[in-house]
C-alpha cells in the first residue's frame, strides 16, 4: 500500500513538474512575443494623447497638467508603454489635492529618453 502511495506521489510530482516547466516556456514565448512588437513610435505624442483621454477626470477634481514636451522617438511596444503612463497619470490625479497640478516632462538627457510625471503630493 505504502509502496502504491509512494509511486502516485512521485507520478504526480513528475507530472506537476512537466505542467510547470509548460507553463514556464508559455510564458517565454508570450515575453518574447511581446518583445518583438516593438516599433518606433512618439513618446510625446503618445503622452500627449493620454492626457487628452484622461481629460474629463482631471478637470473634474481642478487639476491642471502642464506639459513639456521634447518631439522625442521610442522603440518600444506603444500599447505597453501607454499603459505604464495611463497608470501613472490616473494615481497622479487621484492622489492630486482638489485645485493642484500635475507637471509631466519629455526630455533627452544624454542620449536617453527621461519621462517624469509629478504631482504636487510628491513636490
Amino acid at each position: 500500500m505504502q509502496k502504491e502511495c509512494l509511486d502516485i506521489i512521485i507520478s504526480e510530482s513528475d507530472r506537476l513538474v512537466q505542467l510547470s516547466t509548460s507553463i514556464l516556456n508559455l510564458s517565454k514565448v508570450e515575453i518574447t512575443q511581446i518583445v518583438s512588437d516593438c516599433q518606433p513610435f512618439r513618446l510625446d505624442e503618445q503622452l500627449r494623447r493620454i492626457i487628452v483621454m484622461l481629460e474629463l477626470l482631471w478637470t473634474v477634481r481642478g487639476l491642471s497638467i502642464d506639459l513639456q514636451a521634447d518631439a522625442l522617438m521610442y522603440n518600444g511596444n506603444e500599447d505597453l508603454v501607454g499603459q505604464i503612463w495611463l497608470n501613472l497619470i490616473d494615481n497622479a490625479i487621484k492622489f492630486s489635492e482638489p485645485g493642484g497640478k500635475i507637471a509631466v516632462r519629455v526630455f533627452n538627457a544624454g542620449g536617453n529618453n527621461v519621462v517624469s510625471i509629478r504631482d504636487e503630493a510628491s513636490a
